[in-house]
């Protein structure tokens, strides 16, 4: 080994070329431990996790997108159907006539029918959309105060969308034609409905109108609480 030329021997015996240089004790000291140490996960030393990082951003938004500033969308047309479908089902109106003996009359969504359209929620600049477009018809009774049916008819949705539910009256219902007249068959001035048959098929009529004018408020009222629902859940 004396005849190897460019070589040395280290402090621990080894033998090592002559321009390694030797880190002294006081180095070794003040450099500390450079052993490569195991990782422990971010929830066990307090760290926050990806979840989260995403969390503390805009809700809804996946992790790799926690600031919301990537366009990100989530279809939610099969939940938006159902909810919307049951907030008008649940629509329910009274009214209280002074025409014809103060009888009380209640206008009852039966059925809701052609319900089409899609639904998405969109995360962009930061912000939240919600994105919907439905449109639906809707079969109704009207109810005397002994539960019989004096009158029917259909409500039409042509256009439910975030532009016509930003005010309560831009939402479009269009009135279609009584599928069951009020008073049918009975003359303008014979009795019809209620104890002893003492409400004139006139009176009858104009009750009748006057309750399905109130069920068409109360399902503008059904379609905002279907946003309302729709902006809580998403």
């Amino acid at each position: 080994m004396a005849m190897l030329r460019g070589y040395k021997k280290t402090s621990d015996g080894r033998t090592t070329s002559y321009f390694n240089r030797e880190q002294t004790e006081r180095e070794k000291q003040l450099i500390g431990c450079i052993e490569p140490q195991k990782l422990e996960s971010s929830s066990r030393n307090g760290g926050a996790s990806p979840t989260s990082s995403a969390a503390s951003g805009v809700m809804g938004s996946s992790a790799w997108n926690a600031s919301g500033t990537t366009w990100e969308e989530k279809d939610t047309t099969e939940w938006c159907k159902k909810t919307f479908e049951q907030c008008l089902l649940d629509t329910t109106t009274a009214y209280y006539s002074t025409a014809s003996h103060d009888a009380t009359y209640v206008a009852v969504v039966k059925k809701v029918n052609d319900v089409k359209g899609d639904a998405s929620v969109a995360i962009a600049g930061g912000k939240k959309r919600y994105i919907y477009d439905f449109h639906a018809s809707v079969e109704y009774d009207v109810l005397d105060d002994e539960q019989k049916c004096i009158a029917s008819g259909v409500l039409k949705l042509p256009d439910v969308n975030s532009a016509t539910t930003a005010d309560e009256e831009e939402l479009e219902v269009d009135i279609m034609g009584w599928k069951k007249a009020p008073g049918a068959g009975a003359g303008a001035d014979d009795d019809v409905g209620g104890e002893g048959g003492d409400r004139p098929q006139r009176h009858l009529a104009q009750d009748a109108i006057e309750c399905r004018k109130l069920l068409v408020q109360d399902v503008r009222k059904s379609v905002l609480q279907f946003v309302e629902k729709f902006n809580a859940n998403f």
